[in-house]
């Protein structure tokens, strides 16, 4: 019986293995068909990818125990843009010696091969793997500068970073995306407390940088009135809201077709504002929103991460199995009714959804044929890292809840 099973696993894992290796060459055929009108950047490309065959198993994702595409996908997308700055780079590709560890430390070594005169965070090399952000471009030079010795502050003054916030962006966590250590760095900078600056992380601050003269007075609020009863729910909380009455365009279904509505209090300040009574606004527009009806029909792609299926054991005979299941948030209905059944505001997601900023989902049980809602969580698609967890009310997980939700993140290869 156990030989069977061993076989069973062993052709499963070959199936995948081969699926990913067709999807991985499909991707590279479509990168030569893109670039054949650019002579330069092919170049670079080709002999970039000749170089990575042949010295590392980083388009190889059985070596590392993948055998879904995405992974690879991400450092094959990191090769070609990586290829792009070819001019740049200050020793020849074919010199790299290779790398044969994770896929992390493989891509580390060959973008200090290529164009690092000093050692960089790591976190920085997400930048070459998101090619979706209007300024992706950009942030990548910005890498390519600062592994030249060059001061982060001063190539991107915008920010208005101090050396404490320059010095913390660089100490951020590696699996972090870049827009999650800028936010990191402000807050850590300005001496947060924890708490707060993973609420900062977490929201939708660090998924994007618009509006940031804004969003940079909001952060100054914040730490000014981290002890006045502040907590982690609320700071998201107070984000979403001000993003959705501020920024927000109202998608409006009409009968002569789609329209879309300004923002309700685009010119909203702070000027007078307090804590309590920016709590007692974002508490109210919440509830209206809990209120709202359904409207319209909007949906997206499913993203490259599965669903999960889990029965939890009950030692008690008594006691009904619990059929629990996390899967992805594919239409504003769902978004809507997600919210209305826990109270919390992820129908306001519905943009950022369809831009592919991130991924909602859903973690419910079934017992007797009857599906009960328990948690709503968001993972950032760049870094698969899961970002908030959020039950009834804006509740934190439970402890046996989180165990159902590292075994998805294990299956997935996902930060929790």
């Amino acid at each position: 019986m156990f030989t069977s099973r061993t076989k069973h696993n062993t052709h499963h894992t070959a199936y995948h293995r081969d699926a990913a290796k067709k999807l991985i060459d499909a991707e590279i055929k479509s990168s030569l068909q893109s670039l054949a009108d650019n002579k330069i950047w092919l170049r670079y490309y080709k002999r970039l990818l000749q170089t990575v065959l042949s010295h590392s198993h980083l388009l190889k994702p059985n070596h590392f125990g993948y055998c879904r595409f995405t992974e690879a996908k991400k450092y094959h997308t990191a090769i070609l843009s990586l290829a792009a700055f070819g001019s740049q780079f200050i020793r020849p590709i074919e010199d790299w010696e290779g790398n044969y560890t994770s896929p992390r430390e493989t891509f580390y070594s060959l973008f200090q091969h290529l164009l690092g005169e000093y050692p960089t965070a790591k976190f920085l090399h997400s930048v070459w793997m998101d090619t979706k952000s209007k300024d992706s471009r950009i942030r990548q030079a910005y890498h390519i500068q600062i592994a030249r010795g060059k001061s982060f502050r001063r190539i991107n003054p915008e920010l208005n970073f101090t050396r404490q916030m320059e010095h913390w962006f660089l100490q951020a966590p590696d699996h972090y995306s870049y827009t999650e250590a800028i936010r990191f760095g402000q807050m850590k900078g300005m001496k947060s407390e924890d708490w707060l600056i993973q609420a900062i992380v977490d929201s939708r601050l660090g998924r994007n940088l618009d509006n940031e003269k804004f969003w940079r007075q909001i952060l100054h609020f914040l730490h000014k009135n981290q002890y006045k009863n502040l907590c982690e729910q609320k700071v998201g909380m107070i984000i979403d809201f001000l993003q959705a009455i501020k920024f927000e365009r109202k998608k409006i279904y009409g009968t002569h077709g789609i329209f879309y509505q300004e923002p309700p209090q685009a010119d909203f300040s702070l000027r007078g504002v307090t804590c309590k009574s920016l709590l007692a606004l974002s508490e109210d527009w919440h509830e209206r929103v809990h209120r709202e009806k359904e409207k319209g029909f909007a949906n997206w792609n499913k993203s490259h991460l599965g669903d999960f299926e889990y029965v939890e054991k009950v030692q008690d005979p008594q006691t009904p199995t619990k059929y629990w299941s996390i899967k992805e948030l594919l239409t504003n209905n769902e978004l809507f009714w997600e919210g209305r059944n826990l109270r919390h505001c992820v129908r306001t997601y519905e943009s950022q959804c369809i831009k592919r900023q991130t991924t909602i989902w859903s973690m419910a049980y079934f017992i007797k044929d009857k599906r009960l809602r328990v948690l709503t969580i968001e993972v950032n698609p760049f870094n698969k890292r899961v970002v908030q967890v959020r039950g009834k009310n804006n509740r934190f997980a439970t402890k046996s809840e989180l165990k159902i939700i590292q075994r998805w993140c294990k299956k997935e290869g996902l930060i929790l």
